[in-house]
Parts: structure tokens; sequence; C-alpha cells
């Protein structure tokens, strides 16, 4: 490389034009040199390639057709999008994503005769400089073809439909929805736009209840007959404003539900719900007028143990319905058992006495103090709960040890008495030791003789 532009130097610096001769050898040094340049970038920065998009992304490259004559209209090409293998430098082809790749399929050749055609799927950087800077260059692409079919333009003029995704709440009417503006322009092929049987404003949800909005920017879609949508036509505009308002019907009236009874024994009522907390009323104005203080439904709570979900019919006057509760209203009860206490007697066990000795405990029982709910705790028997001093792993002797508790599930300990027992564990003829542990340790430790 060098010598080249030594070379074309000295031409210019002589002031000589270089003749045809010396021309042709400037050009194959030229391409020599790239040859070299070429091969020791590559031994240093090894050339690779890759394929975009990667298997596991969700962006796509759509194929564009270009260059058909306006009166005439693609539909239903077998491909849609493709991957292209791109050829460089690992570091330069690790920042190139699939944004930056364009696909595109020429129709300029096509005649308003070719119903069917196959057109070959070309590759190209959006920006063809940075490509070429970096040494990227498309290796492939696949699909390399596209079949798709041709047809005269046509359009049709469709009146929006606007479509909710779901009906307004009992008591609430949606009283106006409009497009604005209110026609749309479909055009395409003309296989596809007869294919339409409406054009759509979908919503999704509706607006705040019981006043007028503006919901901006819908996107409109061309639907078949079968509510299927129809692809490969435009829409003009492609979207809309939708002028909603959605109207509370009959007159709102608070529920004041109560209850009647009492839980069962050591129960207590904690909360308690309606829904809805209003009833929306329709019928003669004087009869609604005689409710204006509310309506009080009861439910019975007596004997219950857990919540309580009840419907529970209005009583309305004759002409007289709730319409957002025409069943009734639904009434939730909730309760909770009381807490308390209780105290218990119950006997020590000894657990792990080895082999050839003998063990005695004093006392015998202890009093336990536990706690939980008042139905639980009056249902507790003395074979519910235990108490044991674990000999497992104990040196001979005498000491004092905590017990420790097992209790039912839901009860907890309050305290114990005494918090140590004194334990004797003797072999036949020996002298007992002493050993002493803290109340809830589970563990003893020996104690200074």
């Amino acid at each position: 490389m060098t010598f080249v532009i030594d070379t074309v130097a000295g031409w210019l610096a002589a002031g000589r034009k270089p003749g045809r001769e010396r021309l042709a050898s400037l050009g194959l040094a030229l391409v020599l040199a790239f040859v070299v340049w070429l091969s020791s970038v590559a031994r240093v920065r090894p050339i690779t390639k890759v394929t975009l998009p990667a298997p596991d992304s969700e962006v796509r490259i759509e194929i564009v057709f270009v260059g058909l004559d306006e009166n005439l209209a693609w539909y239903r090409p077998d491909q849609r999008s493709v991957k292209v293998e791109l050829r460089g430098v690992e570091d330069e082809l690790k920042a190139m994503r699939p944004e930056d790749l364009v696909a595109s399929v020429d129709l300029s050749d096509v005649g308003p005769d070719d119903t069917n055609y196959e057109g070959r799927v070309v590759a190209h950087c959006r920006q063809a400089l940075r490509c070429i800077r970096r040494g990227i260059r498309i290796a492939s692409v696949k699909p390399d073809s596209v079949g798709l079919r041709v047809a005269p333009r046509t359009s049709r003029s469709f009146e929006i439909d606007v479509e909710l995704g779901s009906d307004p709440p009992l008591g609430y009417s949606l009283t106006s929805r409009q497009a604005m503006p209110g026609r749309a322009r479909v055009l395409g092929a003309g296989p596809q736009v007869e294919r339409v049987d409406r054009v759509a404003a979908p919503l999704a949800s509706l607006p705040r209840l019981n006043q007028r909005s503006l919901v901006e920017g819908v996107r409109l879609v061309a639907l078949d007959a079968f509510g299927r949508e129809v692809t490969d036509v435009l829409i003009d505009p492609i979207q809309v404003d939708v002028d909603l308002r959605v109207e509370q019907q009959g007159e709102p009236v608070f529920v004041l539900a109560g209850y009647t009874g009492a839980p069962a024994e050591g129960y207590r009522v904690v909360g308690f719900e309606v829904e809805p907390e209003t009833v929306q009323l329709a019928g003669s104005s004087e009869a609604i007028d005689a409710l204006r203080d509310g309506l009080s439904p009861s439910v019975d709570v007596t004997g219950i143990t857990s919540d309580l979900v009840a419907r529970v019919p209005l009583a309305l006057p004759e002409g007289v319905e709730a319409v957002n509760a025409p069943d009734g209203v639904t009434v939730t009860v909730r309760v909770k058992p009381l807490q308390g206490t209780r105290s218990l007697d119950i006997p020590v066990r000894i657990l792990s006495i080895p082999a050839g000795f003998s063990a005695q405990v004093n006392p015998a029982r202890v009093r336990v103090l536990v706690g939980g709910a008042q139905p639980l705790l009056d249902a507790i028997r003395e074979a519910d709960m235990e108490a044991f001093i674990d000999l497992t792993g104990r040196e001979p002797g005498a000491g004092r040890l905590a017990p420790t508790l097992r209790l039912p599930e839901g009860v907890r300990e309050i305290s114990i008495t005494p918090l140590e027992i004194e334990v004797n564990l003797t072999r036949d003829g020996s002298t007992p030791a002493t050993a002493t542990a803290r109340a809830g340790t589970g563990q003893a430790s020996p104690a200074a003789p």
C-alpha cells in the first residue's frame, strides 16, 4: 500500500500523467494492497457471520413492497418478514440491530395482467455508508423470494362502527357514541376491499361513568362478515376521535343494610359490607320519594362461626325496580372468634431414658397458661397438649431442666409454672450429680460442684 502511494506521489511531483500501462499497474497494485489489508484485518479482528433478528427476538424485519403501478395493489404475500445474514468483523456485527436493515421487493415490472407474482427480496442497510465503513455486508436473505397477488386498486366508503369491549355496568346506559369523522375509506386490491364488511373503532373499556368523554386517537380496523381483520388494505383516516356519554339510570337511593341475631358463643362481628351501597331506582316519582331515607335490608347471623355472604332481596313498592340490583344486594358479614386464655395442669413426660437408668421428675405436672381463640380454647383437652423433658445425651445426675411444650395449632404459650423441674437420672446404686437449665432453652449445662 505504501508503494502505491509513493508511486502516485512521484508522478504528480514530476508533472506526469500516468499512461495506460501505468494505470493498469496502479489498479493491480490497489487490488493487491486491499487483499493484503483485508487479510491482516481478518487475522487481527476475525470475520464472522450473524443472523438478524435473533431467534428469541420479537422484532421482525418486515418486507416493503415498492415500485408498483398506482392503479394496482398487492395482497396476500406468502411471506411478510425475512431473516438477514450479515458478514463482517465480530465487534461491528454486535452493534447491528434488525431496525438497521430494510428488506424490499421491487414491483416496478408488474403489469395489470400479472395476477400472481414472484418477487426477489433484496436487503440493505438503512445507513449504507455506515455499513461500508464498518466493513459489514449482506451475506444472504431468507427467504430470498416472495409470492404475492396483484389486482386493480379500488376503494369503498364505510360508516365507522364504535365497538365497546364491555357493556356499561348495571344501572348505566350508553346514550351516545360517535366517531369523528363518522366515515372512512378503505383502499386496496379489489378482492381484499370486497371482503370488508365494516370499519370499526374498538374501545377496550368505557371512560368514567355518568359524564361525556372524548376518546382520542382510536385506531380503525377493517373487519369481514365474521369479525376477522382484513389485512393488506389502507384505511383513510387510520385514527379517529370517539365521543361517548354514559349516563346513570334511575334515582340513587342509599342501602342501609343491617343484621339480626348474634354469632355463636365465642364469636363477634368485626365487619359488615353491602354491595352496591347505592341502588338506582326506576319507577314513579312518588314511590321513590318515599324511599329517600334509604333501604334497610337485613340478614340473620344467628349461630354463625365464619364469614357470611348472602344475597338479600330489596323490599320495593310495586312498580319500582332497582336497575343496578335487580336480584337484591350482596351483604357480607365478617366474624372472628373472641380471644381468651385458659389454664391447664398437664403431666410431664420423660423422653430418651438410657437403658439401665431410671429417671424421676418433681413436680410430675406443670400448670400451663395458653391463649388463643376462645372456641378453640374451650375445646382443648389435656391430651391435646404435652410437656416433656428430653434426656438425649445427658449424663447421670440430678438437676433442674426446663420442660418443652407442644401445643395445638392456633394456641400460644403465655406461661408455664414452674419454669424448671427437678430431674434425677440415676444408675442403680450410684450417687446423682447436679445440673441446672433455664426455662425455654431446652438444654442443660453442668453446675459448679
